[in-house]
């Protein structure tokens, strides 16, 4: 939240604005999907990419 504030030999005046900041959401793909992936088997070659907004690391 802001406050503009103004004046002059007129008077003055104020307002509040409020200003968000919208992040694009991620568009996350993986080259070569669908995939078939075997239970307890590693697994590799699955690299995402990431054409969106920021991603979030959740720390698991």
């Amino acid at each position: 939240m802001f406050t503009v504030w103004a004046n002059n030999s007129a008077g003055d005046i104020s307002t509040t604005i409020s200003i968000t900041v919208q992040d694009e959401a991620p568009d996350i793909s993986y080259a070569g999907s669908p995939f078939t992936f075997t239970k307890n088997g590693l697994v590799s070659g699955a690299t995402p990419t990431n054409v969106g907004g920021r991603t979030r690391c959740m720390g698991y």
